[in-house]
């Protein structure tokens, strides 16, 4: 139990234990009739009532000191108030001495969410830095992404080293090879007439194979390389990685359109703003979900060899058919966009829950 009380100007000192009050009683500091509180109660009695209490055997506390209640003024009650207070109201200096503070990843983490936004304002706000601060609110939200897919796609065996190789790889060396890819097709092929093409099949075609196939292969390049020098992997764990590869490149897209395709696009302040929240946001987010069905179906090829050539081909086929289809319609529609994308969650959603289901049925044939 701790105490406090108040010396001959009423001034508030504590806490202190009962044998701190004995010592400071034995060297003349406090009297018996030194106004005592107990920490966390309102009401006053004096040290000898105390003392009273305790020689009597009496557990409860002694009555509060006549008139004290009456005595003191809001002023004084609030001073009283504010000495007992203080010290947990005012920085706490041992727990910041101490490093105790942290502990609390959770809150460090809340903190890192909430404040990062701020710090790319404070880094980046001068004039010129703008496409820095594109990609540091890539990178933010890219951080994000990682974070919920770790809590909502459990998987065995996921080392932070491999998540930045899939991440870093597909944005830095895939995107790389995809523009060499694009540069050589140059002049053999011209996707865009194809893309633009008033028929709606040939349209279609063109973005399904002269962009959904090549962007999906160029993210999926990084886990051919982690399948076939690091497996096995759990096809749960590749799909995870095949999150990471579509985050990376989706955010180097991102930041892209933002400098180069939004500006051009957009008709007001009011189109560019939404442009780049969505290129940042939910693109990234499409994209980590196609390159992710890629994972699971190349896991589970290294997993099972004699049955590597078809399960590869749905890899490619089926996330470039979800990709270059969304493509297509969201020239037209963005609901039927929208769709698309719901149709692509709910597979890779249909997939994991049919893991074992399927598992057994590729080591039955």
């Amino acid at each position: 139990m701790q105490f406090f009380y108040l010396d001959r100007t009423r001034q508030a000192h504590g806490p202190c234990s009962r044998e701190e009050l004995q010592q400071l009683h034995q060297e003349k500091r406090i009297e018996n009739d030194t106004a005592i509180q107990i920490d966390g109660d309102h009401s006053w009695f004096t040290f000898g009532e105390l003392v009273r209490a305790e020689e009597s055997g009496d557990s409860q506390t002694p009555p509060p000191l006549p008139g004290s209640e009456r005595k003191q003024s809001f002023r004084e009650r609030t001073n009283d108030d504010w000495r007992v207070l203080k010290r947990h109201i005012l920085v706490p200096w041992e727990e910041v001495r101490d490093m105790r503070w942290l502990d609390n990843r959770r809150l460090m983490g809340v903190a890192a969410i909430g404040l990062f936004p701020l710090l790319i304002i404070t880094l980046f706000i001068q004039p010129g830095y703008i496409k820095a601060a594109y990609w540091a609110t890539a990178f933010y939200f890219s951080v994000l992404w990682g974070v919920f897919f770790y809590f909502v796609f459990p998987a065995p065996g996921v080392t932070i080293r491999n998540c930045l190789v899939c991440f870093f790889g597909t944005g830095l060396f895939s995107v790389s090879l995809l523009k060499v890819f694009y540069f050589l097709m140059e002049g053999y092929v011209d996707w865009r007439i194809w893309m633009f093409d008033p028929n709606a099949l040939a349209r279609w075609a063109g973005w399904v194979f002269g962009v959904g196939m090549p962007e999906e292969i160029c993210k999926m390049l990084v886990l051919f390389y982690l399948a076939r020098n690091f497996a096995p992997f759990q096809p749960q764990t590749m799909l995870y990685y095949g999150l990471m590869a579509g985050l990376g490149f989706g955010i180097y897209e991102g930041v892209n359109y933002q400098a180069e395709v939004n500006p051009l696009i957009s008709r007001n302040i009011g189109d560019y703003y939404i442009y780049n929240v969505v290129r940042l946001t939910a693109l990234p987010f499409i994209h980590a979900i196609w390159t992710a069905i890629a994972g699971y179906f190349i896991g589970y090829a290294y997993q099972f060899p004699d049955r590597k050539r078809g399960l590869l081909i749905i890899a490619i086929a089926l996330p470039s058919f979800l990709h270059g289809t969304y493509n297509a319609v969201s020239m037209t529609s963005t609901l039927s966009s929208l769709g698309v994308a719901l149709v692509s969650v709910f597979a890779l959603n249909l997939y994991l829950a049919k893991s074992r289901d399927f598992e057994q049925v590729l080591r039955n044939r």
